[in-house]
């Protein structure tokens, strides 16, 4: 018999990648967080773009795969407007109080989020442009004492929704994977 007439198969894993999903999370949170909370490392163009990078692509990835494999098998398509507020609901109700406390944490980030983007002074446009010479860049938004509050907080409530990730990764892979009996 030839490799090629040969059939691979592989048992089916019983590792849901939830793990992946809280991880990627918690990467993007943790990366985020110091940045807004305690204004490191200072922003610069490079510094928003290795953030970028770091901060939105890899963890986006994660939540991209997470959130595929859950919209496949258990329909879960809700709008992350509202899925924070229902997670609360839904989790505590099932007596679930990690996860709900996750999802504590998601809405803390969102309200916060609201306030340091929203409450933005935006200067208006100088002048008009000259023929012949390249237009001014768009002024940048320039922070309100709410919107740096917020900032301070989504970073605050990034880095405590990061570790909090990070637990209930450890907790659902050690559980699933060695039958421990951590809270989850």
């Amino acid at each position: 018999m030839s490799v090629l007439a040969s059939t691979v198969s592989f048992p089916e894993s019983a590792f849901v990648p939830i793990g992946v999903g809280f991880f990627g999370l918690a990467t993007g949170y943790l990366i985020y967080g110091p940045e807004e909370l305690f204004k490191l490392p200072a922003r610069s163009r490079p510094v928003d773009l290795t953030t970028g990078i770091w901060g939105i692509w890899m963890p986006g990835f994660m939540q991209f795969l997470t959130g595929v494999y859950l919209f496949v098998n258990a329909f879960m398509a809700v709008s992350f407007i509202f899925i924070s507020v229902l997670g609360i609901i839904v989790f505590f109700k099932a007596h679930d109080a990690p996860v709900g406390g996750l999802f504590i944490g998601l809405t803390c980030v969102y309200v916060s989020d609201f306030f340091a983007t929203l409450f933005l002074h935006v200067p208006p446009i100088r002048g008009p442009s000259v023929p012949g010479v390249a237009p001014a860049p768009p002024p940048r938004p320039e922070p309100t004492a709410l919107s740096e509050l917020g900032e301070r907080a989504l970073g605050f409530f990034h880095l405590g929704t990061g570790l909090w990730l990070i637990y209930l990764t450890f907790a659902a892979t050690l559980n699933i994977a060695s039958g421990m009996d951590l809270p989850l």
